[in-house]
């Protein structure tokens, strides 16, 4: 310790000493409601409110996005106008969706259908017809039509899941990960990653990845995947509130909000993007390493607990996912090695 105090810096004020980097933590995989690469657009560009959106004109995006939400039986459309691309579902709109129980009086039987849009698929009556019938619960040639208590707040299945992770209603600055994104397979986080890059990231002619967002606790999600994929990435705060920016459109934007930025840095093997105009520019040359600045006497606050862990370094991951070790006999090792000198020498 007293060397790395004494050796800091060098003669130009450069760091030297490193700590070791981790590789990417591996956590279990998990069911994901939704693929992690359209979460991380959502999170990115998308407007999580009355209505799912996403303003976004890649078309590789676009194409990656509605792909993922075919299992979901929703689909993007947009009017032709704007860029902006609503998600919505195959058989249903956005409205609450209500069960609906017919009995037949004559045999008994019991049909339920989870809305009024299956009910109309299955029995071919009008949609406002039977709507009526079950708001009214009519006898009709001895059926009985009724609502049945929601099952789901919304018949969109991507709002009833945004709604369930605690996203719904969220503005840009309120976003965040849900943690069975954050905690799921190293692929997982990854998709995650390239649909928040490939919205809200940006790569420079050099190469270098880097991510904005006004969502302090976003951003904070975001370097904690980074740093759990093996990467390094550090959050600032950058504050514009007020000041106008002019676009290639000629419209000017005026920020009403603390933005936080940061670089992103990851193992070569790991691209952050998916669209090919920042993928094919990304060029990750090196991996910031995580310096010493300094070392300081804490003294005798309370008391301690050395462990070790079952590995030949005896390395493990402690929090924001540094490198280190905390065993009696690394530490005890210095005083004893002259006495082990010695005896062996007797």
């Amino acid at each position: 310790t007293k060397e790395i105090i004494n050796t800091l810096v060098d003669a130009n004020g450069k760091i030297n000493h490193f700590l070791p980097r981790n590789e990417a933590i591996h956590y279990s995989k998990k069911e994901l409601p939704i693929a992690p690469y359209t979460m991380g657009a959502l999170l990115g560009d998308g407007s999580i409110s009355n209505s799912i959106s996403i303003s976004n004109t890649d078309l590789e995006l676009l194409q990656k996005v509605s792909s993922e939400l075919e299992p979901l039986n929703c689909y993007l459309t947009n009017d032709g106008r704007s860029i902006v691309y609503n998600i919505r579902s195959k058989l249903y709109n956005n409205k609450p969706a209500r069960q609906v129980v017919i009995v037949d009086r004559t045999t008994g039987t019991e049909s339920i259908y989870d809305s009024v849009g299956k009910a109309v698929v299955a029995t071919g009556i009008n949609r406002s017809t039977l709507a009526s019938r079950c708001e009214k619960e009519l006898l009709v040639d001895g059926k009985q039509y009724k609502f049945l208590d929601k099952k789901e707040n919304w018949s969109n299945p991507v709002k009833n899941i945004t709604e369930n992770l605690g996203l719904a209603g969220c503005k840009a600055w309120e976003k965040f990960v849900p943690g069975i994104y954050k905690y799921s397979s190293v692929n997982d986080r990854l998709e995650l990653l390239r649909g928040l890059m490939d919205t809200d990231g940006t790569v420079k002619k050099t190469g270098e990845a880097s991510f904005t967002t006004t969502s302090k606790k976003l951003a904070d999600d975001v370097v904690e995947i980074v740093r759990s994929l093996g990467g390094r990435a550090s959050r600032r705060e950058r504050n514009r509130v007020g000041k106008s920016s002019l676009l290639t459109s000629g419209r000017q934007i005026v920020s009403r909000r603390v933005s936080y930025e940061f670089t992103i840095s990851l193992p070569q093997s790991m691209n952050p993007f998916y669209v090919s105009r920042k993928s094919e520019r990304h060029n990750s040359k090196y991996i910031h390493s995580v310096g010493i600045l300094s070392i300081e006497d804490t003294g005798k606050e309370k008391e301690v607990q050395c462990i070790r862990v079952d590995n030949d370094e005896h390395l493990y991951i402690t929090d924001d996912f540094i490198v280190t070790h905390n065993t009696l006999e690394d530490k005890m090792l210095p005083w004893l090695k002259p006495i082990q000198d010695n005896l062996q020498f007797l």
